[in-house]
This record gives structure tokens, sequence and C-alpha cells, in this order.
């Protein structure tokens, strides 16, 4: 798996910050420690207060990605924002790879991976690996979101550990395959620049959409255990049960009750509009089995 980081670096968000962004940026690049990439490629835009930790970043990733051979460690800190910038790279990836690799692809900086261990996500690359489909993807973080949204336009399929369904939804928090970023950010003529490819979707309908004759039609996979999750949470959604992250560590400590609260919280998002897709009781059954392991810590 490749992994792609398009990231602009600021203590300037309009929610504010419980920590310097770049301490939260550094520990979610490390919560990606556990996950084998045979490339990464980082453009990342320093806001002016960091552009003196250039040269402590380099040896920050280096030192993070100990699994990558350092030649394949590519890292501008710059932030694409023209197809033409992305056109170069993709194209190249596309003929090297082949169209099914699997491309982890952010434009954000603090989606952090919380599980202990990469076997139900191995899993879902497995079954990516599997999939015929044209365009599909695994999306990762904003789990009880995309859990509710799933059964929203249609019925999704139960598949192991993991559901699918078909939408069109290019929010840059997924693990997509080549194949489709080559045919979103270089045959797809984009109709304006973008810094994240969230807004490509507002090109094609509203957000998001369902897959009527759209050119960018995905199948979604999401697996039925929370594995990445946004480091301040998601209480501008109003979800209380699936905690922000703190620095330096974080414990994780789940029960049954804990583990329901979360899958099946009520929130109000443009997501659960319209929505009134029940979360089925094979689904819970299932995350709490894959709990096997009730209480753990990741720095």
């Amino acid at each position: 798996m490749i992994l792609i980081i398009n990231a602009f670096i600021t203590d300037s968000r309009w929610r504010g910050n419980r920590y310097p962004r770049i301490d939260v940026f550094k520990y979610t690049i490390s919560s990606y420690k556990k996950i084998i990439f045979s490339d990464v490629y980082l453009f990342i835009q320093l806001d002016d207060n960091y552009v003196s930790h250039k040269d402590n970043l380099i040896l920050f990733f280096y030192e993070q990605f100990i699994n990558t051979q350092r030649d394949r460690i590519h890292i501008v800190f710059e932030r694409l924002y023209t197809q033409e910038q992305w056109k170069l790279l993709i194209t190249q990836l596309y003929k090297e790879r082949g169209g099914n690799e699997h491309v982890l692809f952010l434009n954000n900086d603090d989606h952090v991976f919380i599980d202990y261990d990469t076997k139900l996500l191995d899993e879902g690359l497995d079954l990516l690996s599997k999939d015929t489909s044209l365009h599909k993807t695994i999306y990762i973080s904003h789990w009880t979101e995309i859990i509710k949204l799933s059964g929203k336009y249609g019925t999704p399929q139960k598949i192991d550990n993991y559901i699918n369904f078909q939408l069109t939804i290019l929010d840059s928090i997924q693990i997509f395959n080549l194949m489709f970023l080559y045919d979103m950010l270089v045959l797809y003529k984009w109709k304006s620049h973008h810094t994240r490819i969230d807004s490509l979707v507002n090109e094609l309908s509203d957000q998001p959409c369902p897959c009527n004759n759209n050119i960018l039609c995905q199948k979604v996979y999401v697996p039925l255990k929370e594995l990445f999750r946004k480091f301040d949470g998601y209480n501008h959604v109003g979800i209380r049960h699936t905690n922000p992250l703190n620095l330096p560590c974080n414990k994780f400590m789940y029960d049954r009750n804990t583990l329901v609260s979360k899958m099946t919280e009520y929130h109000n998002s443009a997501w659960t509009q319209g929505n009134h897709f029940t979360i089925p009781s094979e689904w819970i059954e299932t995350n709490i089995a894959l709990h096997d392991r009730p209480e753990y810590e990741i720095r």
C-alpha cells in the first residue's frame, strides 16, 4: 500500500486547537508505524510559525517509516492543489503499480490509527484486492457517521467483518484503488483547483451522491470496528460516545454498553438528514466480537 498525505499544518482553524497542530500531526504519523507502506509521499505545507521545523520533521518522518525504504519516502514541503500537479505523480504510479494498488490518501493531518494491530485493516485490503469494481475504497474514519450513512441510499451488504455499499463519496480519508485515483485526478477534467479532493464531488452532485450514471461511482467498504479516529472527535455532529484523543497517549477501554452506544448513537449532519436506516443487530454483535482486547493504550 502507498501512503499519500497532502495537507496544511496550521494553528488557524475555525474550531480552535487543544494542542499545537504540529504535535497532533506528529502523533498521527506515529500511529501509522504499524502499517506497512511500499512508498510514502508527503506533500506538507507548513504555516509560517512551523517553517523552522522542516529539518526536524524530515528526521521524524524517516524514524517513523522504518519499514519503508528511505529512497521511497518522498517529502515535499508544498501542498498540491492543481490537477496538473497531480497528473505526473498519479500517472507514474499507475504505470508502475497498476490500477489495483491500494493508496491511503489523506488531505488531513489528524486521523489517527487507533487499533492495536493491523489484522482487521489487512482483512479489508484483501477484500479490496479481490473486488472487481472499477472504483473501490475503504472509508477509514468518521466511523459512527459512515456506518449510519451506509444504509441511507440502499441496502449495504455484510462480508465477514466489513460492510459495503455503492455511493460517490470522495472524502480524502479513504484507501482508494489506484485506478479510482487515476480516473479522478488524471482523466476527469477538473472545473477548478482543489486543495482537498472532497470538493470534487460538488462538481458532480450534492455531497455525497448516489451512483446514478455517475462517472466516479464507487464501492465503499467499512470495517465493523473503528480503526481510525479524528483527533478532536466528532462533537461537531453531536457524537458523544467517541471521545476526542489526547497527547501524549490514549487508553481505550470498552464494554458492551459503550460499544453499542458508540455504534448506534444519534448524531446530526447532512448524512443523517432523511436517513432512517437502523444498524442491524448482526453488525453490533460483530463489532463486539472484534473487541477481543477490552483495554489497551497507544502512544
